[in-house]
């Protein structure tokens, strides 16, 4: 309850709790933690709520808690107040989504955290856990948070957009990759390790949403470059982090770099500003749904996954139609599909990407979640897409309705996965 000492942040939470070890002090047994978000504020169901400097949304929090006991033993928020919270300032949303913990030495020990939040924000904290001094390493006498840095800021500055801040209601997807360079050019990063952290927005507590009425304040899929989380001085003194407060200015507009139908020559160009470094990272406004571009509404739902470097993920929009239903007959509202992005720059470099994109895949009425399950029993790691689409939605296109005004059909297209096994 939020009258408990220490956890007087707690909204609603909504999310399951991300299990980690961490090592208290030098000479101690590693221990099991939970790690969690603050939760929700029923404010949020005001389509339009805008937290502000002055009055914080509830859930405005990261815990860290002793898995057996509930003891908490770190935490940040917008708050002053506690030995243990660590004040962040531009800390004032909720953090609904679950909470990505990363071990970056394969010592079984969490060492970072993404998460975000509902305000278009992303959020990295580093620890440093506590180690004795075997293998001729330096010894660490106490486990602590060496910085929380916000990574993301997207939050709009003029005060009558607010309320179109992009609201992040899943935890962040973290892969790692290896910048690539660029033939017969130095480049600083290449060969480097990098993070990229996923995250899309979308309206949860309110699906059927319309207040995003223009293309202009779409949701987005955003791809941010992480270099600072893989650098070998991250933990030293006096080291400053690069990638802090990442803006739109810093990231590529995929959607318009691009457009419908991008030469190989596009596609180069706009790689190459990631591949040097100049920007951190690309979105894609959520504009492309069921074949169609400039259409409206469109929301991220449900978790991402990142297989074979491919970003799945769910888009969901509350216009989509199936057949003709009677108006005073109960249905399903909207429908929703997979839609694959090529990383880590976001951009699929095959011929047979006519967007860019990795295409989509119909997943049926109403929200359906990516769900990922077992291709056999007897191959366990290989994981196929589940969904209800039936086989007639999947052939028979003349069964969906069109989206009048929102534009022409365009060329759309699903991306080989593998060589000669196309997706159909």
């Amino acid at each position: 309850k939020s009258s408990i000492s220490g956890f007087e942040r707690l909204g609603q939470i909504w999310s399951k709790p991300t299990e980690a070890k961490i090592r208290m002090t030098k000479d101690a047994d590693p221990i099991n933690v939970l790690v969690f978000g603050g939760g929700y504020d029923m404010n949020y169901e005001d389509d339009s709520y805008v937290p502000t400097s002055s009055a914080h949304a509830k859930g405005n929090a990261i815990y860290i808690i002793n898995a057996q006991s509930g003891e908490l033993i770190w935490s940040t928020s917008g708050e002053t107040g506690g030995t243990k919270n660590v004040k962040t300032e531009k800390m004032i949303n909720s953090m609904v989504g679950g909470i990505t913990v990363l071990d970056r030495d394969n010592d079984g020990l969490m060492d970072h955290l993404y998460a975000a939040d509902l305000g278009g924000q992303v959020f990295r904290a580093d620890f440093e856990n506590a180690r004795p001094a075997k293998f001729g390493f330096t010894v660490v006498n106490n486990f602590s948070n060496k910085r929380v840095t916000r990574i993301l800021d997207t939050a709009p500055a003029t005060e009558a957009f607010k309320k179109y801040a992009y609201r992040f209601y899943e935890r962040p997807v973290v892969s790692f990759y290896r910048n690539e360079g660029i033939s017969g050019q130095t480049v600083a990063n290449n060969g480097k390790l990098f993070a990229l952290v996923n995250v899309i927005s979308g309206n949860r507590s309110a699906p059927l949403s319309t207040l995003r009425n223009t293309n202009e304040y779409a949701n987005r899929v955003y791809g941010i470059i992480d270099t600072d989380v893989t650098n070998a001085d991250l933990y030293k003194n006096g080291f400053t982090p690069s990638v802090v407060n990442i803006t739109e200015g810093k990231l590529v507009n995929l959607a318009s770099t691009l457009g419908a139908t991008p030469s190989e020559a596009d596609k180069n160009t706009a790689k190459v500003t990631m591949v040097k470094g100049s920007m951190h990272g690309w979105f894609y406004p959520l504009t492309r749904f069921d074949g169609y571009n400039n259409v409206r509404h469109n929301k991220g739902m449900g978790d991402s996954a990142v297989i074979n470097n491919l970003l799945y993920t769910t888009v969901y929009n509350p216009d989509k139609q199936y057949g003709n239903v009677a108006s005073c007959a109960a249905k399903i509202s909207g429908g929703s599909e997979r839609q694959l992005y090529c990383l880590p720059y976001g951009i699929c470099m095959d011929d047979t990407s006519v967007s860019g994109t990795g295409g989509y895949i119909p997943a049926g009425q109403g929200i359906q979640e990516l769900t990922l399950g077992a291709y056999n029993k007897d191959n366990t790691d290989i994981k196929v897409l589940i969904g209800t689409t039936t086989i007639t939605d999947r052939i028979d296109a003349a069964k969906r309705a069109g989206y009048g005004v929102d534009g022409k059909k365009k060329d759309s297209n699903i991306k080989d996965l593998y060589p000669g096994e196309a997706i159909r």
